[in-house]
């Protein structure tokens, strides 16, 4: 029994769909698994947030130990979901630690 050509192409749509839905839900499930962990390091905050690791070791006198990130018995840096959203979001107060550093360098701009 032969296929014809666009039976071909129909079972490769088929399959295609399929592959689709499958990435569909592995993101979802993916989504999820990164919402319920609560504690992340440096190189899961940097993927989140889409700062460098370096800029982020930079921001680090911004953020409150203990509140933004943690760092059991002096060894690895674990950071929270609050972190994220201060250094993203903004905050609560919707001052974002870049639009901090902006005015503080129009403010030096003005003073010189």
């Amino acid at each position: 029994m032969s296929r014809n050509k666009y039976d071909e192409i129909s079972f490769l749509s088929e399959i295609l769909i399929s592959l689709q839905d499958i990435d569909k839900r592995l993101s979802e499930l993916e989504t999820k698994q990164n919402q319920s962990n609560s504690f992340f390091d440096i190189n899961e905050l940097s993927r989140r947030t889409g700062f460098k690791v370096q800029t982020l070791y930079k921001k680090l006198d911004k953020l409150t130990i203990g509140v933004h990130y943690f760092k059991p018995n002096g060894g690895k840096l674990f950071f929270d979901n609050s972190c994220v959203e201060l250094l993203v979001k903004g905050g609560l107060d919707g001052k974002g630690i870049s639009k901090e550093r902006q005015s503080l360098c129009v403010d030096n701009l003005l003073l010189q």
